[in-house]
């Protein structure tokens, strides 16, 4: 029987791997087109509103000073674009392809992209005077490749979850403590994730910051595998603690680096969507390779952040180093006629608290299913469903952000609450429901997995371009701040409701998330977007009739 049953397993195990390898593939595909709507070479607009998307390429320019002039064409678009060509400036041309590849023949590392005339006589090298939309599709898979290679490395907390029991077991000092193993690496990001918003681009380059945090992140994370029968529990403590540190370190440059790539607020949106899918996917990968690893022994599941040589040598041959957050300030307002601008509005570090709240709120439902479910192997399943739902959700955040703008944060913040209140009254011993908690608990999930993505899409909308590294990293500290609340929360509302057991608990953090929706309500309705345009990637933008 246990033959048998060991039989059955392997092979949904291997049809799991089939299935998250195939989403990996169309994830894969998702980002391709994402970046090649269309035939003809993408032009970033940059507008406020985005009135026309960064794919809808056709228009005819006439400039006035500083001023852009755009005008659709028929519905003929090869034609349009070939008509187009000849009336554009060359020089104007060239300045908005530079902008929308900045990896083609690009002498300065990052370009101008204000979506102005470029001022400081930055041209591309070019063949005669037209460029293939397969160069400018390689030159966007340059810069988004190594960008998703370090979102991948995000999710590094659970490559060691199925070890936790023989971990218990080599450890026996540890006891309920065991699950700091995978709690330290929260703690670890949260100090890290600061630092390296405060000194890389400043004191240290983009690059080289990276690939020391990736090498970091092999090395204190494979540490655990030499650690001998009688080292302490809390030697493997502070090695997981370094090992955040690392994660920590990497994961909001990633995000800095969508920021000074992407100046299209709908396109930046998308981009960190699809970083939160590679970052699920990453996840799924970790945990997969982990639980097999773990059958050898706790030790060897730690050999699963072996992975971390990918993401390095990515990193090492495809990122380039981008101009630092002054110096793209500085050029900012040199055209605009503006002045630089550096500092974090306190209005941004409200959505970074309020993302820590709901994450905290949020993290006991997901912690705890395993004690709702019935069986372990379904709620293994459960979770597994989960994060692929999570990597999904990832390519949704684009489009949902195009139609909502600023609303995005407070509808799946109180879409997640609402899911969630229903995914809890169902997980009462007494009126419980399997099929009605499953997919609660997975729709929910959405609300969740937009939140975190959207949270940095509004920091970006709100943060002048000049403090952008620095804002990402105390975004990636709050949000660490609310994974490794999760736990104490918990602890807290189980000890003020006298409550016996976990399910007890799941309802009252739900609805304290639909409270934080409703309050994201409020927040959005007293943000004026406008207050915060520094002139980054937006031009003043005159219809014609």
């Amino acid at each position: 029987m246990m033959c048998l049953l060991s039989v059955g397993w392997d092979m949904l195990s291997m049809r799991a791997v089939s299935v998250m390898f195939s989403l990996l593939a169309s994830s894969t595909n998702s980002l391709k087109a994402l970046i090649s709507k269309a035939d003809s070479p993408p032009v970033i607009t940059t507008e406020v509103n985005d009135v026309f998307s960064i794919y809808e390429i056709p228009f005819s320019t006439s400039r006035s000073n500083q001023h852009t002039t755009f005008a659709r064409h028929g519905s003929n678009s090869r034609a349009a674009w070939a008509a187009g060509i000849k009336r554009i400036h060359r020089g104007a041309f060239y300045h908005y392809f530079h902008a929308a590849c900045p990896s083609y023949n690009a002498p300065h590392p990052m370009p101008d992209r204000t979506g102005k005339r470029a001022e400081f006589g930055r041209t591309a090298e070019r063949k005669g005077n037209s460029m293939s939309s397969a160069q400018v599709k390689e030159g966007f898979n340059k810069a988004i490749i190594p960008i998703m290679a370090i979102f991948a490395l995000g999710a590094s907390q659970g490559g060691v979850n199925a070890g936790l029991a023989t971990m218990g077991a080599a450890f026996p000092e540890a006891g309920p403590n065991i699950g700091y193993v995978i709690s330290m690496v929260a703690l670890g990001m949260i100090p890290s994730g600061i630092i390296s918003g405060a000194v890389t681009g400043r004191f240290i380059k983009y690059r080289t910051s990276i690939i020391a945090a990736i090498v970091l992140y092999i090395v204190s994370g494979c540490w655990p595998f030499f650690m001998g029968s009688g080292e302490s529990f809390g030697m493997l403590l502070a090695s997981r603690f370094v090992f955040g540190f690392a994660v920590g370190w990497s994961y909001p440059l990633a995000q800095a680096l969508t920021f000074k790539t992407f100046d299209n607020e709908n396109k930046r949106a998308s981009i960190l969507g699809a970083g939160m899918a590679f970052f699920n996917l990453g996840s799924l990968i970790m945990e997969l390779a982990g639980g097999y690893l773990a059958l050898v022994s706790w030790q060897a599941c730690f050999l699963v952040y072996l992975i971390g040589i990918i993401p390095l040598v990515i990193v090492i041959f495809m990122l380039k180093e981008p101009e630092r957050d002054s110096e793209q300030a500085a050029e900012l307002a040199a055209e605009t006629g503006g002045e630089v601008k550096t500092k974090i509005p306190p209005i941004a570090f409200l959505y970074m608290l309020m993302l820590t709240l709901i994450v905290a709120f949020a993290m006991p439902t997901i912690l705890y299913c395993s004690f709702v479910l019935p069986d372990s192997a379904i709620s293994g399943w459960v979770l597994s469903a989960m994060t692929l739902v999570g990597a999904v959700t990832g390519f949704t955040l684009g489009p949902v952000y195009k139609k909502l703008k600023k609303w995005t944060l407070p509808v799946a913040g109180l879409f997640l609450g609402v899911l969630y209140v229903v995914c809890a009254l169902n997980a009462q011993p007494g009126s419980f429901n399997l099929v009605v908690y499953i997919a609660t608990f997975l729709v929910g999930h959405w609300g969740f997995a937009i939140v975190i993505p959207a949270t940095g899409n509004m920091i970006t909308n709100l943060v002048p371009i000049g403090a952008a590294t620095r804002a990402m990293g105390f975004n990636t500290a709050f949000h660490q701040a609310g994974c490794f609340l999760a736990t104490p929360v918990a602890t807290l509302v189980m000890g003020l409701l006298g409550a016996q057991a976990v399910t007890d608990l799941l309802l009252p953090c739900s609805i304290v998330i639909v409270v934080l929706g409703v309050l994201q309500f409020v927040l959005a309705g007293f943000t004026d977007m406008s207050k915060y345009d520094d002139g980054y990637g937006k031009v003043e933008l005159h219809h014609d009739a």
